[in-house]
């Protein structure tokens, strides 16, 4: 079974295809570090990732295409497709990806400073003052309760003198000795 030049050119096409594919692949993680500024180690785990998908792409690309044989103009139209979409297209994904990140970043840093700012300085505040309200409240609160009884007994000792001065005014209440007597005990 001979390869024919028609079938070598059809699987050179599609290797410069998978090579496009792959630098589009790529421009997803550059877009990726562009939003999120992953550390060292993260950008490392990236890279390892995309080499084991490119790996494997090119396996299986040699595997249906050439049975399995590596075959040096495979590899070239791979990497001539990379560095194709490389210098043509992902340089304009990656501009336009830049400024849309880049009025993302503006748009959140203005609703940080314009919305989320005011209202934790609102919030703050809002506590410190339903903080210092709550104080007051339960300070008056234990100054009642501390208070109670000494209310209640003061207003019963303003009931036993009413009580006297009724009993003093009426002169049959009154014992042998000439002290009151208590109507309720004897009643």
């Amino acid at each position: 079974m001979d390869i024919t030049f028609t079938g070598q050119t059809l699987s050179f096409f599609i290797a410069i295809g998978t090579g496009f594919c792959l630098c589009l692949f790529y421009d997803v993680f550059r877009i990726v570090r562009l939003a999120a500024k992953p550390s060292a180690v993260s950008v490392f785990f990236q890279d390892i990732v995309f080499f084991a998908v490119c790996a494997l792409v090119t396996f299986c690309l040699l595997m249906v295409r050439c049975r399995g044989e590596i075959r040096g103009y495979m590899i070239a139209g791979e990497l001539f497709g990379f560095i194709f979409c490389r210098n043509t297209i992902s340089q304009l994904i990656m501009k336009i990806s830049s400024a849309i990140i880049g009025f993302f970043m503006a748009v959140k840093m203005a609703v940080r400073k314009y919305i989320i700012r005011p209202l934790k300085k609102l919030s703050r505040k809002t506590a410190r003052l339903l903080i210092k309200g709550l104080r007051t409240a339960a300070a008056r609160l234990k100054i009642v309760f501390l208070n109670l009884k000494k209310h209640l007994k003061e207003s019963i000792r303003l009931v036993y003198n009413r009580k006297r001065k009724v009993d003093s005014e009426n002169p049959e209440n009154e014992s042998e000795d000439g002290q009151l007597r208590n109507i309720d005990q004897e009643g």
